[in-house]
């Protein structure tokens, strides 16, 4: 009888937590309009958002934990999963971006791509004046510009050249043939990209004799939610091509597995770093190898042309990015503490700390991918789970630990759950406080660093949620 309440109760808090789900984004959808750049919100309100934020965060922790680990898993149950999801979602996609502007980047890089232009090529402050005060511009572009009416004049950084790599400014190019400056649009590209996401993530799953529960990590995470569908990030279009890789290398297309890894590199530049873990595998087979590197060689070549054939430059957004850009960070801040304190103890005279922590890190990231390579991977799980060791270390070292950045752990974490990166939900909405409060960006990740450390220290820790992860 005890046993029959418990379980009732189990479910109940399951189920409730699926509509607080929805809540968030019905909450979400009301204070859009409130919480725009533009519209400059309070910090009184600001506070008040992200306590639900963070509240929701909880919820969904705790219904992870409840699905996962109390085995809640039933056809019933998974459907209730996806439904809610769903639902979640589509309650957003009209709704204009919440304390993000960076859509308006991608719409004014999709119109000019659509145009013809290289966007790589043009500043966008260029366009906000009748005339310009560099050489041979297009005048098309200006036109373009007053079409956009305040898009353009939105644009965050506009004095840099664009960041987002070719296969990005695809997918906003078609956004753009679609209907012109659409937000709407562009969310419900979002959309499609997920629901493709998801089929990958099931087909992965039944390969690898994983239970499907562990769809909810991915499928209900609020910072997702929030990320893609109220900020509007882009960063999801490379999942698919990283899931496609990953399915091909569990069924031995090794050298498709690697071209798709280089093909993600021109969503986001550092998936690059998985190709040796293809290409790891068929070392002894000379000629896949060679056809591997050839093939991702020349992806990433031809994906780079467009940028590497215009000015490198400062006012490239991949030479500044990589240079001095710093947001919201942790660990790499320590490192550049720490070489502060050591110049300044020995009266070393050197402009840029800067640039050494960005060395040092850079140096220890390289070192610790050459001792993943150099472990034996056993099996496809061990695979998978080197790369998310690969993500989730270059997520907690970055100079940018911005929150859409943690969405690239999410896909992989499906398949190796680990408490500290699911407790990230609760942490990261504390991100749109510290600019008020700068301290709290240590609340924000180090307990979540030191508990990812117990785990790759800890057996016992590491499998805290699941302790048998087959069906």
């Amino acid at each position: 009888m005890k046993r029959n309440k418990a379980s009732l109760q189990l479910k109940a808090i399951f189920i409730i937590s699926g509509l607080l789900i929805i809540g968030y984004s019905v909450f979400l959808y009301i204070i859009a309009p409130h919480f725009t750049y533009t519209a400059n919100p309070s910090l009184h309100n600001t506070i008040q958002y992200v306590i639900v934020r963070m509240f929701i965060g909880t919820v969904y922790v705790v219904s992870v934990v409840l699905f996962i680990k109390k085995n809640l898993l039933n056809s019933k149950n998974l459907l209730y999963v996806i439904l809610i999801g769903i639902i979640a979602r589509l309650i957003l996609i009209p709704t204009v971006p919440i304390l993000e502007d960076d859509f308006n980047r991608y719409l004014w890089d999709g119109a000019v791509t659509a145009e013809g232009f290289n966007p790589y090529k043009y500043i966008p402050q260029d366009f906000f004046e009748e005339k310009s005060s560099t050489p041979n511009t297009p005048e098309q572009l200006y036109k373009l510009g007053k079409e956009s009416g305040e898009i353009l004049k939105l644009v965050n950084h506009p004095q840099i050249r664009t960041i987002y790599p070719p296969v990005a400014q695809g997918v906003f190019t078609l956004v753009y043939f679609i209907k012109p400056w659409s937000v709407t649009v562009w969310k419900g590209i979002i959309f499609l990209f997920d629901l493709i996401v998801l089929f990958l993530l099931f087909n992965l799953l039944k390969k690898l004799n994983l239970s499907k529960s562990l769809i909810i990590i991915y499928w209900w995470n609020p910072v997702l939610l929030h990320e893609f569908y109220s900020a509007g990030h882009m960063d999801i279009i490379m999942f698919p091509l990283i899931l496609v890789a990953i399915i091909y290398y569990l069924n031995k297309k090794y050298v498709l597995s690697s071209g798709m890894f280089a093909l993600s590199f021109g969503v986001k530049v550092w998936p690059i770093v998985f190709i040796p873990f293809v290409l790891k595998k068929i070392l002894k087979n000379k000629k896949k190898l060679y056809l591997a590197l050839f093939s991702s060689g020349v992806i990433v070549i031809l994906l780079s042309l467009p940028v590497i054939l215009t000015k490198l430059d400062d006012s490239l957004g991949f030479v500044t990015y990589s240079k001095n850009w710093t947001n919201n960070e942790a660990f790499f801040q320590l490192v550049n503490q720490a070489i502060k304190g050591f110049l300044k103890l020995f009266n070393i005279h050197y402009y840029c700390s800067l640039c050494v922590a960005r060395w040092l890190t850079l140096g220890g990231y390289s070192i610790f991918i050459i001792y993943l390579l150099n472990r034996k991977i056993d099996n496809n799980k061990h695979f998978i789970y080197s790369l998310f060791l690969v993500v989730s270390v270059l997520y907690l070292i970055s100079p940018t630990q911005f929150p859409w950045y943690y969405t690239w752990v999410l896909p992989l974490l499906v398949f190796n759950p680990r408490l500290s990166f699911i407790l990230y939900a609760t942490f990261l909405p504390l991100y749109q406080l510290k600019y008020y409060y700068h301290y709290l960006v240590w609340i924000e990740h180090i307990p979540i660093l030191l508990l990812f450390i117990l785990e790759l220290s800890n057996k016992k820790t590491a499998n805290y949620l699941v302790k048998k992860l087959a069906d």
